[in-house]
């Protein structure tokens, strides 16, 4: 994608902003339901959840199974939490 934008353009039209939107709605209905924070930077935890599963899967890093997304979950609810 670094240098073809036109598959960048897809991508990011295609599949990351339509699931970008899916987590945010999500959060939000955590946020009203008090399972989040308040004060939740959506964007910043979207970031933090797709962000190292997808570094792992675009630089085809060893080890993105259940367990480490799993894990990643984890660690961004222990920031996020109420």
């Amino acid at each position: 994608m670094a240098i073809n934008q036109e598959l960048a353009n897809a991508y990011r039209e295609r599949l990351l902003l339509p699931q970008r939107a899916a987590i945010a709605e999500r959060l939000t209905a955590a946020v009203r339901a008090g399972q989040l924070r308040s004060d939740l930077d959506s964007d910043f935890a979207i970031d933090l959840l797709l962000g190292p599963i997808q570094s792992r899967w675009s630089l085809g890093l060893a080890g993105l199974t259940d367990s480490y997304a799993d894990a990643t979950v984890e660690a961004v609810l222990a920031h996020l939490g109420p």
